[in-house]
């Protein structure tokens, strides 16, 4: 319990992400950066719009206007291939409808999204399959009996990390993750942690989308409240407060109270 929260505390470098007036049905001119190797918390209440801004990001739901730079090149999410193309990644919440192919096993869920790292000659590498595969059962202390077990046979919380995997494989730039360590007890929730910490090393940018306000605070160097599609409220981790997070969502938080981006 004591290292439930085991944050890194680096300096995160220049903006990898750049957002600026976000706009569609569910937005409403959103605007943030986000810095390489920095943890940005987003959170507010059910329908606050947490879960359209991480769909608009990943060209899962259209923007206009608005615009989107990752290191600094303009990006035009039209569709989810296009933004995992620009270094855009997104492990939503529900793992069952868009995260993982339940029938498919642990090793094809796990290399599905790189498999040019695979290729020798032109067929895929069953030895480097493998040996991949097993480096982030290790890394991610994910169990299972083998990796040609199904993943809908795994228990929830290895599913989410068999989900969380595919996407660090990729090398992504920024990775978006909603609610990623729900419905987890502590070991495995600090497994998740440790893994976004080496991904913090390299100098991804992580977006976490979370209402466990504790978990933010614990894992975050800032946090965003949405609130009705807009964001009302940008704390850094030094001022952050689990009352002026809450207040800040209800709308009854003065504006004075948030630090500036």
């Amino acid at each position: 319990v004591k290292d439930r929260y085991p944050k890194i505390y680096g300096e995160p470098k220049e903006d990898v992400l750049l957002v600026s007036h976000l706009t569609n049905q569910y937005l409403h001119d959103i605007s943030f950066s986000l810095k390489k190797g920095e943890i940005l918390g987003v959170t507010g209440l059910k329908g606050s719009g947490k879960t359209s801004l991480a769909r608009a990001l990943f060209g899962l739901d259209p923007v206009e206007p608005g615009s989107i730079y990752v290191d600094g090149k303009r990006v035009i999410p039209k569709n989810t291939q296009n933004a995992v193309n620009s270094g855009i990644s997104f492990v939503p919440a529900d793992r069952f409808d868009k995260g993982l192919a339940l029938c498919a096993s642990v090793a094809n869920n796990t290399v599905i999204t790189n498999l040019e790292h695979l290729i020798k000659t032109i067929f895929i590498s069953d030895q480097k399959k493998r040996q991949t595969v097993a480096e982030y059962k290790e890394m991610l202390g994910i169990r299972y009996h083998s990796e040609l077990e199904q993943v809908q046979n795994l228990s929830g919380g290895n599913q989410k990390k068999v989900m969380l995997s595919k996407w660090i494989l990729r090398k992504t730039k920024v990775m978006i993750m909603n609610e990623p360590t729900s419905s987890m007890d502590i070991a495995s929730k600090v497994d998740i942690y440790n893994c976004i910490n080496e991904m913090v090393l390299k100098g991804v940018g992580i977006i976490l989308i979370s209402t466990e306000i504790p978990e933010l605070l614990g894992m975050c160097d800032r946090i965003i409240v949405l609130r009705k599609a807009r964001i009302v409220a940008t704390f850094d981790r030094k001022h952050a407060t689990q009352e002026l997070i809450m207040h800040a969502a209800l709308g009854i938080a003065p504006a004075e109270n948030s630090a500036s981006m």
